[in-house]
């Protein structure tokens, strides 16, 4: 997943308003734009079935906790979440 936050992220217009990162697609929103939920252990599953190292060993190590807690996602990786159901 990509940690950069982008060329626009430095230049946007500072205002007080919070931004996130999806946590499927890695890119960063204003948190009123993160519409979609879903658990940590859905967009790791996803991820590994897209290829992910990463994900396949997080999903692997991480405790049941860590699995089952929220994540925020935008409305696009909503659907595609939606669309595994």
């Amino acid at each position: 997943m990509n940690k950069e936050k982008g060329p626009w992220f430095e230049k946007r217009l500072h205002t007080a308003k919070p931004i996130k990162q999806c946590e499927l697609c890695g890119l960063w929103f204003l948190i009123e734009n993160l519409p979609g939920v879903a658990t940590r252990k859905c967009v790791l599953s996803i991820l590994a079935e897209f290829g992910v190292e990463a994900a396949k060993r997080k999903l692997r190590d991480y405790k049941p906790t860590h699995l089952y807690s929220e994540v925020k996602l935008c409305g696009f990786c909503s659907q595609i979440v939606l669309e595994q159901l």
